[in-house]
């Protein structure tokens, strides 16, 4: 079996691969893309992807910077395809999905490779 890619579509339309396990998205991923006083809005593990057997789930939140066994939901909030995101639960992704910032019009498209 072949391995599976994902990748995510920035707001400048560049690609970011995907690892084989775990990324992590937050401020610090989208400083160039808002305006300063917008920062704030994001917080610093906003989403994460996983990847499992092939398949790329999304979750809001990450893992507490402070402690990496607690797990933190976003301020505000990640939507997949205009959908709230449930706090603890995961989704899975489909090509083309539409994964928008603390509904900052910060879209990122997920696409399998």
């Amino acid at each position: 079996m072949s391995q599976v890619i994902g990748v995510v579509t920035m707001p400048d339309q560049s690609e970011l691969q995907l690892p084989a396990t775990t990324r992590v998205f937050g401020r610090t991923d989208f400083l160039r893309y808002i305006k300063p006083d917008n920062a704030k809005e994001i917080s610093r593990a906003h989403f994460t992807v996983t990847q499992e057997n092939g398949v790329f789930y999304v979750q809001d939140g990450g893992p507490d910077p402070k402690n990496q066994q607690v797990w933190k939901t976003s301020v505000n909030r990640t939507t997949v395809n205009g959908v709230l995101l449930q706090p603890g639960v995961r989704q899975q992704l489909n090509s083309n999905d539409v994964i928008d910032v603390a509904q900052l019009g910060l879209n990122l498209v997920f696409k399998i490779k």
